[in-house]
């Protein structure tokens, strides 16, 4: 390589952070605030329609529907508003279905959300994809922490047992269906997934939890959190760790008799550590620092041939946030180090399993800021700064990877019951393009309870480093027939000239919240269209079409289009929102 990925990393960690505190410094200095003591939720629209809902006084006796506590999301518009209210198709586990779900891993946990594909291939390869088939390696989905990304831009997927903390640590996992990229920039491509953790004054005291499962699966969890008398000041720090023995794979024996054995599986480990301060400046301020640590060991499914993760690869990470009011700076520092094995494929040049040591380092500043004109409009916009060097042994000319996003969303209430939403967002990607990322949504709240919407917009997945860089050399056989099999080099390579991946989708849905005491029992029937996919040119694949019922009786199974399939499918009980019908239709091009 022309230029070593570490040279220069903390002189361009140091230019970043510097520039982006001037950049908070000028905002503050020309950015007129809010009243003292107001806050996004209270001055907002959001705010403003819960405080009509809560002045209306229902006459005693008169026959009127059930209001339901609301839920307040962040991750479909990067603003707080309520669920039944946002832009996208939301669905939000919180931290008593959590407690209540059993899950063993984010996989387990995620399979009750409706229109999310989950796959787990061995003790710890779980790959998730929303609105469509997912396979060996989903590339798809955004998957982040605390509004910090964890995607692996090297490989281009997300390895979930980086998470950092337990799921006794969790507030709520908010998941967008569909694509959000206008604003969240690349590879928010088929959903978006955020997971939020509870601050240090939410977890006081001390807590220990000790489990064991099938597959030898084995964890405990210890958390210590405090805080100061007046709980301005908050502290957390955790440690866990999880082990599996390695799922079991029998051999399959064929009609002519032959078997099949497959490749070995492999267990998991995975210890953990996490730190986190947060400081409470007023009821509308605060900063936040994390600071932690995770390795893992097991198999990563990839098309050259599984690997085999080394125990010894760790994931470290360093997060600060700083808010106040609408103003918001957030940065984090992402490294992982890690080396891995092939099980499938040999080294040409040295005729050992395939080695892949990965290095990479990651740095990312964000700004975001909010202005509300009356009581009708709230305009959010921002941008951030990303940059990446990779060092991997099977893509020697990856190296470096800056990329550069703006976005704008503007909500406007015409009523209480028409609100539009127009946002967009523009992302320079080096050694991709410059991609524009536009939405349109119309939501239509009924009540409290009830809303429709109909919303357009488009993503994009830019390619991964080696995507672009791949450059290796890997033996193959061949049986010609002869008393040894035929073995020759093979160079599998990238392609330097791929661009990004573009999806655009319409939606339109129905969303209704039910209450069942502490719970709701949910079916839903999932109709599937064909799926077409392109190398080159433009296709137009249908997502599959949701239908959700509420209730304790046996659902039926139907559809619109008799020329689809159909299936059923039981929901694990949750307290969110439930769509109750959605029309998806996307159209997908990958150019090269």
């Amino acid at each position: 390589m022309a230029q070593s990925p570490r040279s220069g990393f903390l002189v361009r960690w140091l230019s970043l952070v510097s520039v982006a505190l001037l950049s908070l410094l000028l905002m503050m200095g020309v950015v007129q605030a809010a009243p003292a003591g107001a806050t996004a939720a209270e001055d907002g629209p959001a705010g403003e329609a819960q405080q009509g809902r809560e002045g209306e006084e229902k006459a005693e006796g008169e026959d009127s529907e059930p209001e339901f506590e609301e839920t307040v999301v962040v991750t479909a518009s990067r603003a707080e508003q309520n669920l039944l209210e946002a832009p996208a198709s939301v669905s939000v586990i919180d931290a008593s279905d959590i407690e209540k779900s059993g899950a063993g891993n984010f996989g387990e946990l995620l399979r009750q959300v409706p229109g999310v594909n989950v796959v787990q291939f061995g003790a710890r390869d779980v790959q998730l994809t929303g609105r469509a088939a997912t396979n060996s390696l989903a590339t798809g989905s955004l998957v982040m922490v605390d509004g910090r990304s964890i995607y692996l831009d090297f490989f281009g997927f997300v390895m979930w047992d980086f998470v950092p903390t337990d799921f006794n640590e969790l507030d709520q996992v908010e998941v967008v269906r569909g694509p959000g990229s206008s604003v969240w920039g690349a590879n928010a491509f088929n959903g978006v997934v955020n997971i939020r953790t509870k601050i240090p004054q939410e977890m006081e005291g001390t807590s220990l939890t000790v489990g064991a499962g099938e597959y030898a699966s084995r964890k405990f969890n210890l958390v210590y959190a405090g805080a100061t008398e007046n709980k301005d000041l908050g502290w957390k720090i955790s440690a866990s760790y999880y082990e599996q023995d390695a799922f079991e794979r029998k051999p399959r024996t064929l009609e002519n008799g032959g078997v099949i054995t497959p490749l070995p599986d492999d267990g998991t480990e995975q210890p953990k550590l996490d730190f986190r301060l947060h400081r409470k400046l007023s009821e509308d301020s605060h900063w936040d620092l994390g600071i932690g640590a995770a390795r893992t060991s097991g198999l990563v499914n990839t098309a050259i041939g599984p690997f085999d993760v080394d125990d010894s690869s760790g994931f470290y990470y360093t997060r600060f946030e700083y808010q106040r009011r609408q103003l918001k700076l957030t940065g984090y520092v992402n490294m992982l180090d890690g080396n891995a094995t092939n099980l499938l494929s040999f080294d040409a040049t040295t005729f050992q399993p395939l080695a892949f040591d990965f290095d990479t380092n990651t740095i990312d500043v964000a700004v975001q800021n909010g202005h509300l004109f009356g009581a009708k409009n709230r305009l959010v916009y921002g941008g951030n700064v990303r940059y990446a060097e990779h060092d991997l042994s099977i893509a020697p000319l990856a190296d470096t990877r800056t990329e550069i996003g703006a976005f704008i969303e503007d909500e406007i209430r015409f009523t209480d019951h028409f609100h539009l939403f127009l946002g967009a967002r523009i992302d320079d990607v080096e050694d991709v393009n410059t991609v524009f990322s536009p939405r349109v949504s119309v939501v239509m709240p009924v009540n409290q309870n009830n809303s429709f919407r109909i919303s357009a917009n488009q993503a994009f997945r830019a390619p991964s480093m080696t995507n672009l860089f791949l450059d290796t050399a890997i033996l193959q056989q061949v049986d010609l027939g002869l008393p040894e099999p035929f073995i020759f080099p093979v160079l599998a390579v990238g392609n330097q000239e791929l661009e990004e991946e573009t999806i655009l989708a319409l939606d339109a849905a129905y969303n209704r919240v039910w209450d069942g005491g502490h719970f709701i029992s949910r079916w839903r029937c999932i109709s599937t269209a064909p799926r077409t996919s392109s190398i080159s040119g433009r296709s137009i694949s249908t997502v599959p079409a949701t239908r959700l019922r509420a209730g304790r009786w046996t659902p039926r199974c139907w559809t619109s289009w008799p020329a689809w399939g159909s299936l059923c499918r039981p929901i694990s009980p949750t307290r969110t929102s439930v769509r109750w019908m959605t029309w998806v239709r996307s159209f997908h091009s990958a150019r090269c």
